[in-house]
């Protein structure tokens, strides 16, 4: 008894034109011809993914912009920004908010001492902003072997869309960089953006939970336990966020790069057949 065989992906140039066939397995296999694309528009999707791999000046930093290194993956880069422990006012959902998020929600000012912070923020080289993350430390990084812990916010979803930490951007106006601005300067103003924008239920609704829903009922220490908790806490102690037992994320620095930068989620160069076949899949889509 013949036993059939795992289909193969083919691609055949024919007339300026690639074609995409599936060859069945078995005696009688036929090919089943999938679409096709012209060379010219394959070759220019070549050439963009060629060029976003070459390197590029990122421009002048900021004032106290820390930016502890720059992973560059599938034409994409993670800038690792570096904010030391500080006590921060922000704008937190108020307890009789008449809406838990969205435009009707209400907020109040809090101020809230916070450990160090590492914002893991995705560009790609075109300037778009991708995927971002954010996580606590109680200590400077040291080593990206470190585990990284968790965030203490709303708006901060856990496990969306291909990453451990999603930070929500539905509201943030400019999500390209201008082109006089620096690369610097773009990662710089969306972390500002963050902190500016108000802390509401979003997460909970839409991606299933933010880190704060998550973990406030996870971490022993009661002066975490709620947003007044932290804010009458703050006021005691300056360091005291350092000391605080937050979740750990069983992620690294090198992991969080990786998920960044998946090819998932930042696809680059192909390498492979079956990366060039998913390319060709993904133009005749883009066409359909």
């Amino acid at each position: 008894m013949s036993q059939s065989r795992k289909p193969l992906q083919q691609l055949v140039l024919e007339d300026g034109v690639i074609v995409h066939n599936v060859i069945m397995g078995g005696r009688n296999g036929r090919p089943i011809h999938q679409g096709s694309i012209p060379v010219s528009v394959f070759a220019n999707e070549i050439k963009d993914r060629s060029v976003a791999q070459r390197p590029l000046s990122f421009g002048p930093a900021p004032v106290n912009f820390t930016c502890k290194d720059i992973h560059q993956n599938n034409g994409h880069f993670v800038f690792l920004v570096e904010r030391p422990p500080v006590k921060r006012t922000v704008k937190w959902l108020h307890e009789d908010s008449p809406k838990s998020f969205g435009p009707e929600s209400t907020y109040r000012e809090v101020t809230i001492a916070l450990p160090w912070q590492y914002f893991f923020v995705t560009v790609s080289r075109k300037g778009h902003l991708r995927s971002s993350s954010v996580y606590f430390m109680n200590e400077q990084l040291q080593s990206y072997a470190e585990p990284l812990s968790e965030p203490h916010f709303y708006n901060c979803s856990v496990n969306s869309y291909g990453v451990h930490c999603w930070i929500c951007t539905q509201y943030m106006q400019n999500t390209t960089k201008n082109p006089n601005q620096s690369f610097f300067g773009f990662v710089h103003a969306f972390i500002s953006w963050f902190w500016a924008s108000g802390f509401n239920t979003s997460s909970e609704a839409h991606e299933g939970n933010s880190f704060f829903g998550k973990n406030k009922d996870r971490i022993s220490d009661q002066r975490v336990k709620s947003i007044k908790n932290w804010e009458n806490a703050s006021q005691d102690t300056d360091n005291f966020a350092c000391t605080v037992p937050w979740v750990k994320s069983q992620l690294n620095t090198w992991d969080v790069f990786n998920q960044l930068t998946s090819k998932q989620l930042c696809p680059g160069m192909p390498e492979t057949v079956e990366d060039f076949i998913a390319l060709v899949q993904k133009k005749l889509g883009e066409k359909c």
